[in-house]
């Protein structure tokens, strides 16, 4: 599998310090990714098999589904594009990774809150609010985990060498505040001194619209943005269109929180700034799909599976901003809103979108501190493969399901069971599509094994260098 090429610098060997709190973050990702799938497998069966585990307490869907969405955020995507934001930032800022073994430890605490709180989820200690399920007692684990991590990274871009900084360092830059912000404001507000009546909703959305539209979105942007010109040999052209949709996401995706509450007991006026916000977002979706697209990256797509990855991830993107803004609108709000279509349209953004901008980063680090031209490079072309065609089969029938879903809802003359069996077969392809999704993710496992016994051999690379400066760095092509 022929990654993303990277050529080498001048800061090479500042940027190896880079490699070992980057590499643990993603061992970490990849195995919480491996049993959030596991757990969002089990949570899918239960949909169309209500019988399946019905005797094990713990295995209830509300706890198994809570379980492995927390699972694939705060345990892959996050881990994930932190470290793939901390190592592009020292790449593309000529800097040495600050606190390097600072950041490892905060990672390991990290993973110990993850921990906890999924236990705790399945414990039936859930908060009940969605996305901040983990008990009070994990909060201060995971905000000063990040502090700690987003500290060390704030200061890598500062102690930059470079003083112009890309688009890919804007986002990854803005995403080391976004998270500490967020989590902040809605911990204080809606668990520890929790506000009264509907605004609790109004909290909770704003958090949910944060997390995806504004964190994880700017940490697959970050790594568009930097792979995606060097996949198609071309540098990003206006930069115009990126300034303005870097500044107009940042200013529209936390105000679309409201859109989700049409018809709730909420103030007017709030449900129309979420709705016309929702509408607006289309304005970053256009631009910033100005710059990813564009015909070499069609041409490049099929020269190599991470290419494919990146394609995937830009058409992702898009397809669901334009849908995310057409159905923003009260109409389509009221019509759509208690069917499936608004699950499988999150899934299209974190699994299309998130997960394969962040599995392209992946492949394209592994490429550039271990395996090359080994027997075990097919993984990759498997894990590609199989993450697409299982996505597809997640996503696709249940954005028609859940259409058709809203149809049957709103006819009177239909009985309400009528739209329950309509989605039926969209439940199967899920299971099946997830199922599909875990097999690929065992074959990223074994490339990401295969690169740690590498490393670890006596006569490679000492792991003491992974953490500090060295004098070479080793390139892909």
């Amino acid at each position: 599998m022929s990654d993303v090429s990277i050529k080498s610098t001048p800061s090479g060997s500042a940027e190896a310090g880079a490699f070992g709190p980057v590499l643990f973050l993603i061992s970490s990702s990849v195995a919480w990714l491996l049993a959030g799938l596991t757990l969002a497998l089990v949570a899918s069966v239960k949909l169309h098999w209500p019988g399946f585990l019905v005797d094990c307490s713990y295995m209830t869907f509300g706890r198994i589904d809570a379980a492995a969405r927390n699972s694939l955020v705060y345990g892959f995507a996050a881990q994930a594009g932190l470290g793939l934001g901390l190592w592009l930032l020292a790449h593309l800022g000529s800097a040495r990774l600050a606190g390097g073994w600072l950041i490892a430890v905060a990672a390991v605490f990290w993973n110990l809150g993850v921990t906890f709180g999924i236990g705790a989820i399945i414990a039936g200690q859930s908060t009940g609010v969605a996305w901040l399920e983990f008990p009070s007692e994990v909060t201060p684990v995971l905000f000063l985990s990040f502090l700690v991590m987003a500290g060390w990274g704030v200061v890598t871009f500062c102690t930059r060498r470079n003083s112009t900084a890309s688009p890919s360092q804007w986002y990854f830059f803005g995403a080391m505040f976004w998270f500490p912000w967020l989590y902040a404001t809605a911990q204080a507000a809606v668990v520890f001194f929790p506000v009264r009546g509907v605004v609790q909703a109004i909290i909770s959305g704003w958090y949910s619209q944060g997390l995806f539209e504004l964190w994880l979105t700017s940490l697959a942007l970050g790594v568009l943005y930097y792979l995606v010109p060097n996949a198609t040999g071309r540098p990003t052209k206006n930069l115009e269109y990126a300034t303005l949709g870097f500044w107009s996401l940042i200013i529209l995706a936390i105000w679309t929180s409201a859109k989700g509450l049409v018809g709730g007991p909420v103030p007017a006026w709030v449900i129309t700034v979420g709705v016309a916000a929702g509408v607006v977002l289309i304005l970053p979706t256009v631009l910033i799909s100005l710059n990813l697209h564009s015909a070499r990256l069609f041409s490049a797509a099929f020269k190599s599976p991470t290419h494919f990855l990146l394609l995937a991830s830009a058409v992702s993107f898009t397809v669901h901003g334009l849908l995310d803004s057409a159905t923003s609108l009260r109409c389509a709000q009221k019509f759509l809103h208690f069917t499936q279509f608004p699950p499988a349209l999150r899934e299209l953004q974190l699994f299309g979108f998130i997960f394969f901008a962040l599995f392209a980063g992946i492949h394209t680090f592994l490429g550039r501190i271990g395996v090359k031209k080994s027997p075990f490079e097919i993984l990759g072309g498997v894990h590609v493969a199989l993450s697409v065609f299982g996505v597809f089969l997640v996503i696709v029938p249940m954005l028609l399901g859940g259409w058709r879903q809203g149809f049957l809802l709103a006819d009177s003359q239909q009985p309400f069971l009528v739209s329950v069996a309509a989605i039926h077969l969209a439940f199967l392809a899920r299971t099946a599509g997830l199922a599909l999704l875990l097999i690929g993710q065992l074959a990223l496992a074994g490339k990401l094994a295969l690169t740690l016994f590498n490393l670890a051999k006596p006569l490679g690379k000492p792991a003491l260098a992974l953490f500090i400066e060295t004098e070479t760095v080793p390139t892909s092509r």
